[in-house]
């Protein structure tokens, strides 16, 4: 190994130890023991989950400060550590904050998506019964509308051709 290896490899452990004294001094032997749980209610609230992830801020700012000492090094690869662990921070500090919020907005969307993807695939299936009427009325009595007719009935299986049987009676009244 050479020289700046051994150096770099030294100021990574010096700087470990110097956030983990910073830890100690600033939290007390408090961050390493876990302190006594309460009664904890057979479904979690969605508080009592945010709660249990303490440990994603106090890795993001350890992450954070060996990605800095890393940078100052040199480490091409100690800029996005150092981004990655800024987002996973503030993901994680939104979180804790706006827990609820962001539980009734998630459930609120979701419902929002399958609603809107129901209302987007029953207007293809009309869609394409329309393209389909539309070719059979655009082309009357050619080769094409034969072929049409027996590959679009070989490639449907029985509930699809009668929703498809079903739309054209809506559509078309026959």
């Amino acid at each position: 190994m050479t020289n700046n290896t051994i150096r770099n490899l030294v100021t990574l452990l010096l700087t470990a130890v110097f956030i983990g004294v910073i830890l100690l001094l600033g939290f007390g032997c408090s961050t390493f023991l876990s302190p006594p749980t309460p009664d904890v209610p057979a479904i979690p609230t969605i508080n009592t989950v945010v709660s249990r992830l303490g440990w994603i801020p106090t890795l993001s700012i350890i992450g954070m400060a060996i990605s800095v000492a890393a940078l100052v090094n040199g480490s091409k690869s100690a800029l996005p550590i150092f981004i990655g662990c800024c987002t996973a921070l503030g993901m994680a500090l939104a979180t804790v904050k706006y827990a609820t919020a962001i539980a009734i907005g998630s459930a609120i969307l979701a419902a929002g998506v399958y609603i809107y993807g129901v209302f987007i695939k029953n207007k293809a299936f009309k869609e394409v019964v329309l393209g389909g009427e539309n070719f059979k009325t655009l082309n009357p009595g050619e080769p094409s509308l034969s072929m049409f007719k027996t590959a679009h009935k070989s490639s449907q299986s029985k509930p699809t051709g009668s929703l498809v049987d079903k739309a054209k009676v809506k559509l078309f009244g026959s």
